[in-house]
């Protein structure tokens, strides 16, 4: 058995972007044994990489792109065939990074023998302006209502969540046959096993989606937001979390009518078009339930 404190299963589709997570690592984790599992997706070698002081990293060359899902269970069955284990993991995406904060928080928990399931902060990268606020006290004690705040990135799970849930849903995610929601999905089956809690103590950074979404055109913004809105309902479908996929159709709506009165025309086309795909889609999945 090959043992860690800290567990880290990141996918490769940008070279730009691993080696900044690889750096970040590397920088500024001299606290607490690490192990970083790459899945590089890409026909490009990621070279370069050893053993450093505290740090060790996997990298598994699948070489083919595969939805979001399917390559971190590529990581996963990894971790799991080897005997890796450690008393967290956690699944940051390869534009991710950290400071030494991040570090010294999972060393703190480790030596105060604190292993609560996280949701964490996550920061827009090189700024402390909230990728996405999360308006709780510190502590609070979340249930699968809250799926709205996870992703992928701010998850951090004690080994014991992580091995009863194990695998993604390869249904779901970036390139899967639902768009959205793998994090979502991921998120309600462990907190089935354990309780999850929001700590504002453990944090980490990704660049904003919002910058990145202003950037897109008309055509690109429709589709975006058509495919996340398609992945939640399948996601609250799958779980029959009927009403909370009611109120997601209509922000859509909210979002259309909040658009249109700031006079950004293309994004408010985008969102009332939106609001019908996730009805369509909500009602699809009543007359035929996902299983």
């Amino acid at each position: 058995m090959s043992k860690y404190n800290l567990i880290i299963i990141s996918t490769c589709c940008d070279h730009n972007y691993i080696y900044k997570l690889i750096k970040s690592v590397n920088d500024n984790n001299s606290f607490i044994s690490v192990c970083v599992i790459i899945v590089n997706q890409t026909k490009e070698l990621i070279s370069g990489i050893k053993k450093s002081g505290f740090n060790n990293f996997k990298v598994i060359d699948h070489g083919e792109n595969v939805n979001s899902s399917v390559a971190r269970n590529i990581g996963i069955k990894y971790l799991l065939d080897n005997n890796y284990y450690s008393e967290f993991v956690c699944f940051p995406d390869d534009d991710s990074s950290y400071d030494d904060s991040f570090f010294k928080a999972i060393q703190k928990k480790i030596q105060e023998e604190d292993f609560k399931n996280l949701i964490t902060d996550v920061y827009c990268t090189g700024t402390y302006r909230y990728f996405r606020k999360i308006n709780l006290n510190n502590i609070t004690l979340l249930s699968k209502k809250d799926f709205n705040i996870v992703g992928a990135v701010n998850m951090v799970l004690n080994y014991s969540t992580f091995f009863n849930v194990k695998y993604f849903d390869e249904s779901f995610g970036i390139n899967a046959k639902y768009g959205a929601g793998e994090d979502g999905d991921y998120f309600i089956r462990a907190v089935k096993f354990e309780p999850f809690y929001y700590s504002n103590e453990v944090y980490s950074f990704h660049p904003s989606s919002f910058d990145k979404f202003k950037k897109l055109n008309y055509k690109q913004k429709r589709k975006k937001l058509n495919t996340y809105g398609i992945g939640v309902m399948a996601l609250l479908s799958k779980h029959k979390m009927y009403f909370h996929a009611l109120y997601v159709v209509f922000r859509a709506l909210g979002g259309a009518i909040f658009s249109f009165s700031r006079l950004e025309l293309s994004l408010g086309l985008a969102y009332f078009e939106g609001n019908f795909v996730r009805l369509k889609t909500l009602v699809k999945f009543l007359i035929v339930p996902i299983k």
